[in-house]
């Protein structure tokens, strides 16, 4: 198995170019990147990166009311957020799948799903951990639930292939928590790959990452005094994750 993920990241390292933009300090606590890679002239994958301080800023997730959707430009403005994407899986129904933790507060059940995984914020430190590692805890203050996991303590994780638009969620060596929104499909692979590839060698040296509903559902949206984005996605979601100053 590992001799399978060193080939996959090397694959992943040579087959392309990547072109990445300094980082962009956007206020203190948060940064941006832009990072693109570029496989082929029609081939080109553009991801747009946010590093956020979870000591000076709340991960909230948001519902919107029972069997409705809406865009994260929406959940973000309602919140007064810096940041939203969009999060959990949902049914046809509209109804988010799996856990949802706001301000210590379960807004939607666990779901047992075996390759699914938790993020969650304690204590001002941020988890990514898989969904059978996850224990209920009254010190937990924010939790989304989804999957699969693509970085495993440091490790690229076994995944299928499958090329869509896609949403993530990292958390670096500083603790420093990694939101990744990409503009094009990406395979899951080559996402997993950058994403524990080491800073010093141009990665985002991410020790566990885990993957968001995404495909139509991608979509982020980011305000601050000099600085606005908007990726809306194809469809309205019925949860999403915003980041809000303390």
């Amino acid at each position: 198995m590992m001799k399978k993920i060193l080939i996959l990241l090397v694959l992943f390292l040579v087959s392309g170019k990547v072109q990445a933009e300094k980082w962009q300090y956007l206020r203190n606590g948060i940064a941006y990147q832009i990072v693109s890679f570029t496989k082929t002239p029609q081939e080109t994958f553009k991801l747009h990166i946010f590093k956020i301080d979870p000591k000076q800023y709340r991960f909230k997730p948001v519902l919107s009311p029972s069997g409705t959707r809406q865009s994260v430009k929406s959940f973000a403005e309602k919140y007064n957020a810096l940041i939203a994407v969009n999060s959990n899986f949902f049914d046809i129904e509209h109804k988010p799948l799996g856990l949802v933790i706001q301000n210590g507060k379960t807004l939607n059940p666990f779901k047992k799903i075996s390759w699914w995984g938790v993020f969650y914020i304690k204590k001002n430190h941020p988890f990514i951990v898989h969904s059978s590692d996850y224990h209920p805890d009254d010190h937990i203050e924010s939790a989304i639930e989804a999957g699969p996991r693509l970085v495993i303590n440091g490790v690229i994780a076994p995944l299928k292939e499958e090329i869509s638009a896609k949403t993530a969620i990292g958390i670096d060596a500083d603790e420093q928590v990694i939101l990744v929104v990409t503009e094009h499909p990406i395979n899951i692979r080559e996402l997993a790959s950058f994403m524990a590839k080491p800073k010093s060698q141009g990665g985002l040296g991410c020790i566990n990452a885990l993957n968001f509903d995404g495909g139509s559902s991608t979509q982020l949206f980011a305000r601050f005094s000099l600085f606005e984005l908007n990726l809306s996605g194809m469809s309205g979601v019925p949860a999403a994750l915003t980041v809000i100053k303390k």
